[in-house]
């Protein structure tokens, strides 16, 4: 039942060629181009590398995943798997074909690879960058082995994180069955926990801060890789962040599965 509620959302989903772009493409674009503009400055100005550290760089394009901007985009693609069927009427179709658990389950999986992808994108695109950048100067600096098990840690803490917003999203767009219903909470309230936090709570291990998703998904991000290279977070704190975000994330699906079990979906 669940695999074919994924086959069916997946099929659906990669059709949708808008959809695909705004919502998925957009930040691996808007990151290429940024890279490729700084570089290429740096290149023609004095040809000195703009970092060194691929495994700090890879992080820092990682960090997308705590960006109010791009929670914006990916709000978008995991509000529109949701509200597309309310919008089109087209639950009443697909209910008695599926288990309702599964159709959630489904759609949400179906956002997670989407977004995952979204995610090697943004890296690809700025490690391309890079290593053209050191063609051009005559020097590639490749990533080690370690760095690249350092890397694909923060690269899953960022996905789970970005799992969270869109399990959330979903449970906003099956109360309010609409698109903008959903997107436009969650995007303020991205943005006003970020901006709020950043200015009342500077410190990234106050506990209170982690039931923020924002806060302990960049604690977590940090623990693994610190910015400074000098480690900054004690692992119970990063444990506290990791915890906060397993809880919202089942929170989120949990009510989402519940607020959809209850709907009377006949003329939906």
């Amino acid at each position: 039942m669940l695999g074919a509620a994924i086959r069916s959302e997946w099929y659906r989903t990669t059709r949708n060629r808008n959809l695909l772009f705004w919502a998925y493409g957009v930040i691996p674009l808007v990151y290429f181009a940024l890279a490729a503009t700084f570089d290429i400055s740096m290149v023609l100005q004095n040809g000195s590398p703009k970092d060194s550290d691929n495994l700090r760089m890879i992080a820092r394009v990682l960090n997308v995943a705590g960006n109010p901007v791009a929670h914006l985009f990916f709000a978008i693609g995991a509000a529109s798997i949701v509200a597309d069927d309310y919008r089109w009427e087209t639950w009443r179709l697909i209910v008695p074909r599926n288990g309702r658990r599964s159709l959630i389950a489904g759609k949400f999986l179906t956002y997670l690879m989407l977004v995952g992808l979204a995610l090697v994108l943004t890296v690809i695109g700025d490690r391309f960058v890079a290593v053209a950048a050191g063609i051009v100067r005559g020097q590639v600096d490749w990533p080690s082995a370690q760095a690249v098990g350092q890397a694909s840690a923060v690269f899953f803490a960022a996905w789970f994180e970005l799992g969270v917003l869109g399990a959330a999203v979903m449970f906003l767009a099956i109360l309010t069955r609409s698109l903008l219903g959903a997107v436009i909470p969650a995007f303020l309230l991205s943005l006003t926990a970020a901006m709020g936090l950043d200015y009342l709570v500077p410190r990234r291990d106050a506990p209170w801060a982690l039931l923020a998703p924002g806060r302990a998904g960049e604690v977590v991000r940090e623990w693994i890789l610190p910015p400074s290279g000098v480690p900054m977070i004690r692992t119970e704190t990063a444990a506290l962040a990791a915890i906060s975000l397993f809880l919202w994330a089942v929170s989120a699906l949990t009510l989402a599965i519940l607020a959809f079990g209850r709907q009377d979906l006949s003329n939906e």
